[in-house]
């Protein structure tokens, strides 16, 4: 699966990194300064590390869990709404 999406990121020229070892603390600083948009994993450990965007248990049918460190503290989005959920299913 990993190999699969590799090589269809590089078929649409988007960059990625993979770690030699576990980067949960690399990638949470990442998504934190906008190097990168969101984190895929298939656990929740990035949410420790305070990742403020998650997709978890991505599916060959691009199906995940999304966590949202700011709904999940409840603050108000650009609306001035509420979210309703932390974590939603795509």
């Amino acid at each position: 699966m990993i190999d699969l999406f590799m090589d269809i990121l590089n078929e649409l020229d988007i960059q990625f990194l993979v770690a030699p070892y576990e980067a949960d603390a690399q990638i949470s600083y990442m998504v934190k300064e906008g190097i990168a948009d969101f984190a895929i994993t298939e656990d929740s450990d990035l949410i420790a590390y305070g990742c403020p965007r998650v997709f978890m248990k991505l599916n060959p049918f691009g199906m995940a869990q999304v966590f949202s460190l700011p709904d999940f503290l409840g603050k108000k989005t650009a609306e001035g709404e509420k979210p309703d959920k932390a974590l939603q299913t795509l």
